[in-house]
């Protein structure tokens, strides 16, 4: 009877935690995600950050980012793919949580 009482009042303290409203903690933990992503990004050489901005922040193509910056388009091609597998590496643990 003692275990069925704890068992009913932890699902009762879980249907309330279910049922609460977590967009405050959903929006912080978006923040927190966008600014250590901005972190590691700040990390890199600068015209790999300015590739990786324009690619993913500003929705650039790799042409359009090629003519910007008058790089080749495989240049633009590989400060993209070092960025993603610096960003892949940095953030190995939190995906694999997911």
């Amino acid at each position: 009877m003692k275990a069925d009482k704890v068992r009913r009042a932890y699902a009762s303290s879980y249907a309330q935690y279910v049922d609460a409203d977590h967009s405050n903690e959903q929006y912080m933990a978006y923040t927190d995600l966008v600014n250590a992503v901005e972190k590691e990004v700040s990390r890199l050489p600068e015209k790999c950050q300015q590739v990786y901005r324009m690619s993913r922040n500003e929705h650039q193509s790799i042409q359009d980012i090629a003519a910007a910056l008058n790089i080749s388009h495989k240049t633009v091609e590989n400060h993209l793919t070092r960025a993603l597998k610096h960003l892949r590496i940095a953030f190995r643990e939190y995906f694999w949580l997911l």
